[in-house]
């Protein structure tokens, strides 16, 4: 049998550029300014953060918002939570 590859998706770029960026360029770049553990906690912490839809959902049904939208910017890198009571 073939050995499969894995699957590349949007978010699996994301995250690997993201990963780049900030152990390539941020965490070196704050460790020079002697910054690094105000840098360094990011990775993990993004890493754990919940996803857009899932803040949505949490928006709506744990906080009670009556509307609430994640939009994406800077191709998926970040996002905003817009939400209205």
């Amino acid at each position: 049998g073939g050995k499969g590859g894995k699957l590349i998706t949007r978010p699996r770029v994301i995250n690997t550029f993201r990963n780049f960026c900030l152990d390539s360029f941020v965490v070196p770049v704050a460790t020079v300014c002697g910054l690094r553990d105000e840098y360094a906690y990011l990775k993990p912490s993004i890493k754990g953060y919940p996803d857009g839809d899932a803040l949505v959902a949490m928006a709506r049904d744990g906080a009670g918002f009556k509307q609430a939208e994640f939009v994406e910017m800077a191709g998926g890198l970040m996002g905003a939570l817009v939400l209205e009571k």
